[in-house]
């Protein structure tokens, strides 16, 4: 749904969509028919549109490729999320951006009609303590659930700032940008542990 969007809207010169299941690159490639790119075209918008089976901790991208990465409804189900978006930060453009949605803990919606999370917290604490912050998803995978703050701290943790939400319920998503200056100890930590031959992209790309 939004590789279509990002390839109409003409934005962005690199589109890459992503993903560690190989049914869901099929299914992505069989709505992206030739109607669509028919319309980017017209448009005048022609953008290259790569669909690569990637593991997000670990990512077949070099460093400061990406201007913006979309992880929408996928932070809850990594395994690994700090390790992910330490790979989504290195490879990421200084002044780049990450775009997530994901899911909140049971008691985000009181917290958020009561101005302040912290109030909440008891609350927090205790569906973690009872179910791991997880619920049992139909494939028998688990799903994690969370606090606006952990993905605040994950971020910060990664290196990424200007944390921004923007919340419905217990749907929240989340915006984060990689700074122009990051400490070069941090950034020689990202590409060593994460880097990962591989050929260059255009400018201006995107991954999904």
């Amino acid at each position: 749904l939004f590789s279509r969007k990002f390839l109409k809207s003409g934005t962005f010169d690199t589109i890459v969509a992503s993903d560690y299941s190989e049914n869901m690159l099929e299914q992505a490639y069989n709505f992206l028919n030739e109607k669509e790119f028919d319309a980017a075209i017209d448009a005048k918008k022609n953008p290259e549109l790569l669909l690569v089976r990637a593991d997000v901790g670990r990512l077949p991208f070099p460093s400061k490729t990406f201007d913006l990465v979309h992880a929408g409804a996928a932070i809850h189900c990594w395994p690994t999320p700090s390790l992910a978006i330490a790979e989504i930060t290195r490879v990421l453009k200084p002044g780049g951006r990450l775009i997530g949605s994901t899911f909140l803990l049971a008691a985000a919606p009181l917290g958020q009609s009561l101005g302040n999370d912290n109030l909440v917290r008891p609350l927090f604490e205790l569906e973690k303590e009872f179910s791991g912050g997880v619920l049992p998803a139909l494939s028998g995978r688990n799903y994690r659930f969370w606090e606006e703050k952990e993905l605040k701290d994950l971020c910060d943790l990664c290196g990424l700032e200007n944390f921004q939400v923007e919340r419905d319920n217990r749907f929240i998503m989340f915006c984060a940008t990689k700074p122009f200056r990051q400490s070069s100890e941090k950034e020689d930590d990202l590409d060593t542990l994460y880097s990962s031959s591989s050929a260059s992209l255009p400018e201006d790309s995107l991954t999904d």
